[in-house]
């Protein structure tokens, strides 16, 4: 079981989890996963170069196999203010389904002197989580929003 990518994994954007039978490659420009029956490959959110990934979670919740997906965008405005992008993902029964987004945290470019290296500036982590409950669904936190999240609301 390998629930997170690493940083080197991160900085490649290369990474393999696993979980139970599951088994998920996530590329620049692609989720991949096997159930243990059938493979399926999907578009990654925020792909291709321009996107830095902070961070990568699998886990299967109540056997409902959540992929979490911390994103950064190329930045916006004349700043270049990038924006963290939190997703969670259902990909249950061969189906790359986002169930909810939101911004968790912002960052801007900071111009280094001489021999420094050019850097950010981060805000603060806005409060977000998500946590798997008795009766099978999931509780998708952030800020002051919640959602409980159901299988039978997605389809699945």
């Amino acid at each position: 079981m390998k629930p997170t990518c690493n940083e080197k994994d991160l900085t490649r954007q290369d990474c393999r989890l696993r979980d139970g039978a599951y088994n998920v490659r996530l590329l620049s420009d692609t989720v991949a996963w096997h159930d243990g029956t059938w493979h399926t490959v999907e578009e990654i959110p925020l792909k291709g170069e321009q996107s830095a990934w902070e961070k990568m979670r699998f886990d299967l919740m109540g056997g409902w196999p959540i992929l979490q997906l911390w994103i950064w965008d190329q930045g916006a405005g004349e700043g270049q203010v990038q924006s963290l992008h939190w997703y969670t993902v259902s990909l249950f029964d061969r189906k790359f389904k986002i169930l909810a987004e939101g911004i968790v945290r912002k960052r801007r470019p900071t111009v280094g002197a001489e021999n420094e290296k050019p850097g950010f500036l981060y805000d603060a982590w806005q409060k977000h989580s998500l946590k798997a409950l008795k009766n099978g669904e999931v509780e998708w936190i952030l800020n002051s929003e919640k959602k409980n999240l159901k299988r039978a609301d997605y389809g699945l």
